[in-house]
């Protein structure tokens, strides 16, 4: 018998898009997403999402400027957006 699993980063991310709130590779790895660009590239062109991307610049982990890319979910997309959570979570 096999415990519940865990959602996949796909759902992990669209979810926390879904809530309103961006983000960047950097919060992307509190979610466990190691590869934010490639989950961002999959959800819009598997799934025909439009997701917002605003270019930021923030401190790496020794306090220099690196450049990311910061993703949001258009108000335009939660619908759909919504519907491609639903069918990933099951």
């Amino acid at each position: 018998m096999s415990g519940p699993t865990s959602p996949s980063k796909f759902a992990r991310i669209l979810a926390h898009l879904l809530t309103g709130a961006s983000l960047n590779r950097f919060v992307a790895e509190t979610l466990g997403d190691h590869c934010l660009n490639s989950t961002i590239a999959t959800l819009a062109n598997t799934h025909g999402l439009i997701i917002s991307r605003q270019t930021e610049k923030v401190p790496n982990r020794w306090g220099k400027p690196c450049t990311v890319i910061r993703y949001s979910m258009p108000p335009t997309e939660m619908e759909l957006a919504s519907n491609v959570l639903a069918r990933l979570e099951v």
